[in-house]
């Protein structure tokens, strides 16, 4: 009685301000992480039998910056329907829209980022690479299709399940694309590092955007030169995740310590800010970590816009291309030439989303499925101008209102599922156990704490899918995933255990697409 007593006090303190016809649907299960931005709790939804994640953003409006961020993923993300991009259930409705400081996001439940995967002593195979990837370029090809970058694609940003199932996730910096589909470029990220103002002015400028654009490590080339951009930012990105997932092969015999991004830089501004000479700004500058492995470019580089940069591109000393087979021994030609063609300098020489989809590396995979065709959101209410809290509270209103029509709306067409016919990853388990929804809840808040805790440590430093419990796919039941994932493909192999592995620092949580935004 004391335990269940607890649990609903915790409970009622995460529902503390929303609507109790709200509050009334869910039966709160415990804390799956806690953070500046507010905390994330799983629960049932008593409608559809479902654990989901439920996020609760406190004190939205306290940050300017941020309560934008968050308004356009809620908008954008309405707009999105693609079994492998997360999606928003709804937005619980708080007792006030007049008043009201704290928000309640229900999406899908996903068992964990990419990020932990790759720092554990989890091992996969060529296969494994061949479904995530391609369903990550599917998820892309819908969202491009609604005229939407990501602009930041990195493993924490992509969620997986035990069934190989991924969803995009972290919508937070994206952008919808003017017709003409490129933007100007960002600012430095030290204001002190630039060229003359006129040498950094792009032709036809539009609008400017924000400075911060994809996580450095996995930033394109015309990023750091500061070009303007395209789609093509996010082909580069997702060639740097393919090569991470690379290092997990067997073959490659890396410990998980040892497993890291392809280009890991320890700075990204293209220039020294002291000087007249152009100088790289540190011995492991973004751009020349890049280069010592693509090599430099010998080919046309009219796409970069002035002609200093130009320049300072053409006087780099030659280095030669860093055979990619050499660094992954157990990647196919296939795949080594999928990475070479989405890691390209020149952007106009990068492959397409639809290029990619269509490389032989996936050609003896099965037919894909298809989101629907995405409409377009409209961001420009709120992209192009400042907003006082009032104003940002009043379009997030508007915009729970909607979801609530959306939600109706979706529950009268068919649910997208993932193909599931992909190798399992059959040892990642539930973070919170399966019980019959209404079911006495027996977890203290102690008891969730810990739970919370040990969840961190075991994605982290033990093995995530050393389990031999399947786990809860998105938008199943427990039987229902149980009995699916039997009859699924091979299962990923497993290293020995006992290495612990760090996180470069851009980890997530593993249940939530509105997490707390890294510090890049």
């Amino acid at each position: 009685m004391q335990e269940s007593s607890r649990a609903g006090l915790a409970a009622a303190r995460f529902f503390k301000g929303c609507h109790p016809d709200c509050v009334r649907r869910f039966e709160f299960r415990c804390y799956l992480g806690r953070g500046a931005y507010g905390e994330v709790g799983a629960a049932i939804d008593l409608q559809t039998k479902e654990l989901v994640a439920i996020k609760k953003v406190s004190h939205c409006f306290n940050n300017l910056t941020e309560a934008k961020r968050l308004l356009r993923e809620l908008r954008i993300l309405r707009h999105l329907d693609d079994p492998h991009v997360i999606k928003i259930r709804g937005l619980l409705r708080p007792v006030s829209l007049e008043t009201f400081q704290d928000l309640w996001i229900v999406m899908d439940y996903v068992d964990l980022d990419m990020r932990k995967l790759i720092v554990s002593p989890q091992t996969i195979t060529l296969q494994h690479v061949q479904w995530i990837v391609r369903q990550t370029l599917a998820a892309l090809a819908h969202i491009h299709a609604a005229h939407v970058l990501h602009r930041d694609l990195k493993p924490a940003n992509v969620l997986l399940n035990g069934s190989c199932d991924v969803k995009i996730c972290d919508f937070g910096l994206s952008r919808v694309v003017n017709e003409s589909g490129v933007f100007d470029p960002p600012e430095p990220a030290d204001p002190n590092v630039r060229l003359s103002p006129d040498a950094l002015q792009p032709v036809m400028i539009t609008r400017q955007l924000t400075s911060h654009v994809v996580t450095r490590w996995y930033r394109a080339p015309e990023l750091i030169l500061m070009q303007r951009y395209t789609a093509a930012i996010d082909v580069w990105s997702v060639g740097c995740i393919m090569a991470e997932l690379l290092t997990m092969l067997p073959e490659s015999k890396c410990k998980p310590h040892e497993r890291s991004a392809l280009f890991p830089g320890s700075s990204c501004f293209p220039l020294s800010p002291s000087g007249e000479d152009m100088q790289l700004s540190a011995p492991y500058d973004q751009l020349s970590t890049i280069v010592r492995v693509i090599g430099t470019s010998q080919g046309d580089l009219s796409w970069v816009e002035n002609e200093e940069l130009r320049e300072y591109l053409r006087s780099m000393p030659p280095v030669e291309r860093t055979p990619l087979i050499g660094l992954y021994p157990g990647a196919s030609e296939e795949a080594v030439d999928l990475l070479e063609c989405m890691l390209a300098f020149n952007p106009a020489e990068r492959c397409t989303v639809q290029q990619a989809l269509d490389h032989p590396f996936f050609h003896a995979m099965p037919e894909r499925v298809c989101g629907s065709k995405p409409s377009i959101p409209r961001t420009s209410d709120f992209e192009e101008r400042d907003l006082t809290p009032a104003e940002l509270r009043q379009l997030i209103s508007d915009e729970i209102s909607c979801y609530q029509r959306y939600e109706v709306e979706m529950q009268r067409r068919p649910s997208l599922i993932s193909d599931g016919r992909g190798p399992a990853l059959v040892g990642i388990a539930p973070a919170v156990p399966v019980r019959t929804p209404g079911a006495r809840v027996t977890e203290s808040d102690e008891s969730a704490k810990t739970t919370e805790a040990t969840m961190g440590k075991a994605r982290s430093s033990a093995n995530p899918l050393a389990s031999p419990r399947p786990a809860v796919g998105v938008g199943e039941s427990a039987g229902s995933h149980a009995k699916r994932a039997r009859s699924r493909a091979p299962a990923a192999t497993s290293a020995p255990a006992g290495d612990e592995a760090e996180a470069d620092g851009e980890g997530g949580g593993a249940s939530s697409s509105l997490r707390k935004r890294s510090r890049r």
